[in-house]
């Protein structure tokens, strides 16, 4: 899904070779690097955690805690 997200703004972001105002190329830029830096965050919002274990309550007397 996130390869057809990525090939999807090369297809819609070209302009005419010709009749473009400096604010129509400004505008196309700006929403290119939106575009890309929106899937960058969401790329860095699905890389794998590992699951954490839940720690265990069980009031022994030996505690790990290296701060008495």
């Amino acid at each position: 899904m996130m390869d057809l997200a990525k090939s999807h703004i090369m297809q819609v972001s070209t302009l005419p070779r010709t009749g473009n105002s400096e604010i129509d190329t400004a505008y196309n830029y700006g929403m290119i690097v939106g575009y890309w830096h929106c899937l960058a965050v969401i790329d860095a919002m699905s890389e794998y955690t590992p699951v954490q274990a839940e720690p265990v309550a069980d009031f022994s007397e030996t505690n790990d805690n290296p701060n008495p």
